[in-house]
């Protein structure tokens, strides 16, 4: 009754209800935990304060967007409070700067436009962006295609506003596009899925909008074919700002047939010579095809009623041999394992379809095992939370383990930020 009177008196009302706490209990993942209370923060000092009266308690603390999350970062798994962040969604652009500063419930999707009223862009697009929160693509580094080009969320992070563990506020970076001086500690924010800091504010680095934009659709016997491919186009002068992949399977799923690359470019005058360039090398058709790719993952189902869907990464030099490995996974263990995704980076999104979920766990065992025997990493964009827990070990040792627990426990003494995720 002590902490419900102290959260009341900072937000004049408690959730507690059986129906508000369902529905902040799940992610698009399917796995649940309920909170104990529901509160939706408007101001930085209600964050504040909040984490300040869950320390006294040591009572989790978990901040939620959209629950677009595909790894149940945002779960509550411990129970405690969830901050839902809807409210703080203001958007201010910084024309001159070419700097937006957001709360983090704004709409990924609606900074897009917005920025692009004063003809500029936020590149970074993962496939939620028009429902997803920015805080929610900060916690987890959100990709998405274009990030071949473009990089990730981070990489267009300025600067952060947060709450630690102990309810202190800081604001690290801001409007400046350079600034070394000293540790950039609000990139440690970027990835961390909640368990460092609540974040209150946001400095997004923005680029002119591109004026042009075009793409190509290519067609490869074999996925071997495709992956060496990917890497002669990489090499080629241009820069794709968008070079997917659809195996067979994939592509069977919305009338194609054969696995295929769709290479997209936008800028200026260089982007109709990239495209000629590449059709000169490839051959390749209109890339008409691009709405469809967007609604692939429901089309999975049509295969197997289980979907497991993993987001691993490769050097790209061991693309065509990875691919290899699930055709030949497939066949060994007749699950349906469909490859997609933003192959420029290396980012695949391996989905196991199956009927038994015991049995498709021991298919993404197999491959997750091989992609950090070839020096990849076990989450390109999705992060986390619990759902990989279990292989975050094969990635990093002890001692990189133990310095990631070090970290945590600077920024989170009493361990109440968003806790059970990452591998505690």
């Amino acid at each position: 009754m002590k902490i419900e009177n102290a959260l009341k008196e900072i937000y004049g009302k408690v959730y507690t209800g059986k129906e508000i706490k369902l529905l902040y209990s799940y992610d698009a993942t399917g796995q649940a935990g309920e909170p104990e209370w529901v509160f939706f923060p408007e101001n930085e000092e209600q964050v504040r304060k909040t984490v300040e009266v869950a320390l006294e308690e040591k009572m989790p603390v978990i901040a939620r967007g959209a629950g677009t999350g595909q790894s149940g970062g945002s779960l509550p798994v411990h129970g405690g409070v969830v901050m839902v962040f809807t409210r703080m969604k203001r958007i201010e652009v910084l024309e001159r700067d070419m700097v937006c500063v957001v709360e983090p419930g704004a709409i990924t999707g609606r900074i897009k436009k917005e920025v692009e009223k004063y003809g500029l862009y936020y590149p970074p697009d993962p496939a939620s962006f028009e429902f997803s929160t920015i805080g929610g693509n900060v916690a987890e580094d959100a990709g998405g295609p274009r990030a071949v080009k473009y990089g990730v969320t981070s990489s267009f992070v300025l600067g952060l506003e947060w709450v630690d563990g102990t309810g202190k506020l800081y604001r690290w970076g801001g409007r400046n596009i350079k600034d070394v001086s000293g540790y950039p500690v609000h990139k440690l924010l970027c990835g961390s899925e909640g368990t460092l800091g609540i974040i209150t504010k946001i400095y997004l680095k923005l680029i002119p909008l591109p004026p042009e934009r075009d793409a190509v659709l290519l067609r490869f016997s074999t996925p071997e074919e495709a992956g060496e491919a990917v890497l002669e186009i990489m090499r080629m002068g241009i820069s794709p700002s968008s070079l997917e992949y659809l195996s067979e399977k994939a592509s069977s799923l919305i009338g194609l047939s054969g696995n295929y690359l769709m290479v997209e470019l936008e800028g200026g005058e260089e982007v109709e010579e990239g495209i000629r360039k590449i059709r000169e090398r490839f051959g390749g058709e209109e890339a008409g095809i691009w709405e469809k790719r967007k609604k692939l993952s429901p089309l999975l189902y049509r295969l197997a009623p289980i979907k497991i869907n993993e987001d691993v990464v490769l050097p790209r030099s061991q693309l065509p041999e990875f691919l290899r490995f699930l055709s030949q996974l497939e066949k060994e263990s007749g699950v349906h394992v469909v490859a997609f995704g933003h192959i420029g980076d290396g980012n695949l999104h391996t989905n196991v379809m199956c009927e038994k979920r015991e049995t498709g766990e021991r298919v993404v065992v197999r491959i997750m095992e091989e992609v950090v025997r070839r020096g990849g990493s076990i989450s390109g964009e999705h992060g986390v939370g619990i759902r990989k827990k279990a292989f975050f070990r094969l990635q990093y040792g002890e001692s990189e383990r133990e310095l990631m627990r070090r970290i945590k426990k600077v920024f989170d003494p009493e361990g109440i930020l968003n806790p059970g995720k990452i591998w505690d």
